[in-house]
């Protein structure tokens, strides 16, 4: 995917326990922010508009003396079994534009230096990142994100803190009884702070994530606003967080869960536990539709897979690593013949026992236009009976297994639990700061 720069403004808030190298000048570069947080304190975000050009800037002091928790301390914590088939939409949640950032992010996480090679200069703490696992899909961070993403633009402003002090029940109401209009959205149905406005954390809290972390910028295309997070300016070289480089920092170095958010805006929330744990963590295409796209999906385990294939309509389109190592890696395939009408696809990999996974793990993903071609839908193609490399011979009953979808579902979903020792060997724990 192609990186784009605009000149925007760049923003950056950071909550009570957790700290920076010290803080610098802004740097003009895109409408972006980000925000840590810690359960010590809430984060008391002021926002500040400025004109410039397409955005606007605030920020926000660092508080020092407070800890970055290591990375590597949430490994152990298990997710509980999800409502729902591993990759399957619900209610729209995910979109496609959110999983092609959860692809982006999982995928530059496996080889970050293959990423700060591109950014160049900007990226003066370059060195400080190491291939770290996968971030998994949590679908409260999806539902928050896309919430704040969508009251931003309704209610104009740019910040991490609510504009108004929300209501209690936002989750049940969002966004079938309320699409983040203030009328609905916000206490007294008025777009103003009833005591206070609603904070970072207490506003993700209310769709049960459990956060750590928030980063916003405001495209709404997942490659521009993506690149625009990972390759923010920042000369220095320390590795820390800091007020310049937190964005990239949020997107390297976190550990746990995530959920994407676009609508107007783009938001992307973290949380240190939770999520989806799966050994095909994401898997996307990009762009939505052309000639030939790009099929990538995530792979993690403790030993590499046999054999992969994207399944598109039926027929199968061996994947080759594309980055990383193959226990830890982004695997690639360009599909081509799909620039018209829907195209139905899932990844299938053959892990190293032998068995057979997939994502999503019941139905499928679509190739084609927005409005006429589903992000997701239960229909799920029949494999072929030949020409695919996870199933040399799969036969009639196996085929009529995966277009069921019975083969991610039933004998073992694959969880990712206690692994702090296999991934000990390929993550560095972060710094205190």
């Amino acid at each position: 995917m192609s990186n784009r720069a605009a000149p925007r403004e760049i923003e950056a808030l950071v909550a009570p326990g957790r700290s920076e190298a010290g803080p610098t000048e802004p740097t003009r570069c895109a409408l972006v922010a980000f925000v840590l947080h810690s359960d010590e304190a809430e984060l008391q975000a002021a926002r500040r508009g400025v004109a410039g050009g397409e955005g606007r800037l605030a920020n926000r002091p660092i508080r020092a003396g407070m800890r970055f928790l290591p990375a590597l301390a949430i490994v152990a914590t298990l997710a509980a079994s999800p409502a729902f088939a591993v990759g399957e939409s619900v209610g729209g949640f995910p979109s496609w534009s959110e999983r092609v950032m959860h692809q982006l992010a999982n995928r530059a996480r496996v080889d970050p230096q293959l990423e700060m090679d591109a950014c160049g200069a900007n990226c003066g703490e370059a060195a400080c990142y190491a291939p770290q696992p996968p971030l998994y899909y949590k679908r409260a961070l999806n539902r928050a994100a896309r919430f704040h993403a969508a009251h931003q633009v309704q209610n104009g402003y740019f910040a991490h803190t609510s504009s108004c002090t929300l209501v209690g029940n936002l989750d049940a109401l969002y966004p079938n009884a309320c699409n983040g209009a203030a009328s609905c959205s916000c206490v007294g149905g008025a777009n103003q702070c009833s005591g206070s406005c609603t904070s970072f954390s207490a506003r993700v809290s209310l769709f049960g994530g459990g956060p750590s972390g928030e980063i916003i910028a405001s495209p709404s295309d997942p490659d521009y606003a993506f690149h625009l997070w990972l390759y923010e300016p920042s000369s220095n070289p320390a590795c820390s967080f800091s007020q310049t480089n937190g964005h990239r920092w949020l997107l390297l170095k976190s550990a746990g869960a995530v959920g994407f958010g676009t609508s107007g805006y783009s938001v992307g929330d973290f949380s240190s536990s939770g999520g989806e744990q799966h050994e095909i963590a994401s898997g996307s295409h990009w762009p939505r539709q052309a000639p030939s796209v790009e099929a990538w999906a995530s792979f993690y385990a403790t030993a590499a897979p046999e054999a992969a294939d994207v399944v598109v309509d039926g027929a199968c389109v061996p994947m080759a690593l594309g980055r990383g190592v193959p226990e830890n890696g982004a695997w690639k395939a360009d599909v081509g013949g799909v620039g018209s009408g829907c195209h139905r696809y899932y990844f299938v990999f053959r892990d190293a026992d032998g068995e057979l996974v997939s994502y999503p793990e019941t139905g499928s993903l679509g190739i084609g236009p927005a409005g006429s071609c589903a992000d997701w839908s239960d229909a799920r193609p029949a494999m072929a009976s030949t020409g695919c490399t996870t199933v040399p011979e799969p036969g009639a009953a196996m085929s009529a297994m995966l277009a069921l979808g019975t083969l991610a579902a039933g004998a073992r979903r694959r969880r990712i639990g206690s692994r702090s020792g296999s991934i000990s060997a390929r993550t560095s724990a972060t710094r205190d700061a």
